[in-house]
């Protein structure tokens, strides 16, 4: 090749190159997690856990958050869809096989909605938190109930609770987290729990 060619092959290569790198984002839009995710789930930090026991006082339950991240992520990479949507990552660690059907369920916070649990199985991992996580607008949607007092075995739950499904319901307390839950035949409640700071 001779030396002009690879001269205009540069120049046009470097006339491709910047005309990609321009098409990218410069600024970014930030999308803050709504309010109301936050308040039912912001709670969900590193250390905190909540415990649970069944109506016969025989079968316990509990959820122990083992990692905890908040991040801004970079969404789209060309005009005009260049956002930074902040993101909470959360890793939940369970002794009982109610709430969540394995040990172990990863879930994400993002804007007004949640992300699916990843990888494999992640469906099936969940378990009746799959109501939740998987349901982007659950706690603004149709299928939630807001209530104000909920009894779960014996023992009432004051303030502003949303109840999650009419057959099986899960109860979700602002700023606690989920109190209760009914499952087939057992009903769940929160016995303590610990926020971390």
């Amino acid at each position: 090749m001779s030396l002009i060619k690879k001269i205009f092959t540069c120049i046009f290569l470097l006339f491709v190159l910047k005309a990609c790198v321009s098409k990218g984002c410069k600024d970014y839009q930030e999308v803050m997690i709504d309010n109301v995710i936050l308040d039912y789930f912001g709670m969900y930090r590193s250390g905190s856990y909540w415990v649970y026991q069944d109506q016969n006082h025989e079968k316990i339950d509990s959820l122990y958050v083992i990692y905890y991240n908040k991040e801004m992520v970079k969404f789209g990479g060309r005009k005009p869809t260049c956002y930074k949507n902040e993101e909470i990552e959360v890793h939940l660690k369970s002794i009982g096989k109610s709430l969540i059907r394995e040990e172990y369920a990863i879930f994400y916070l993002q804007d007004n909605s949640y992300r699916a649990p990843i990888g494999e199985n992640a469906s099936k991992r969940v378990g009746k938190m799959q109501a939740i996580y998987t349901n982007g607008d659950t706690l603004l949607g149709e299928d939630c109930k807001k209530i104000t007092n909920c009894l779960l075995n014996n023992i009432t739950y004051l303030g502003e609770i949303s109840q999650v499904g009419i057959e099986d319901p899960i109860y979700i307390q602002k700023n606690i987290g989920v109190i209760g839950w009914i499952n087939n035949k057992d009903t769940f409640n929160l016995i303590r729990y610990y926020i971390a700071p």
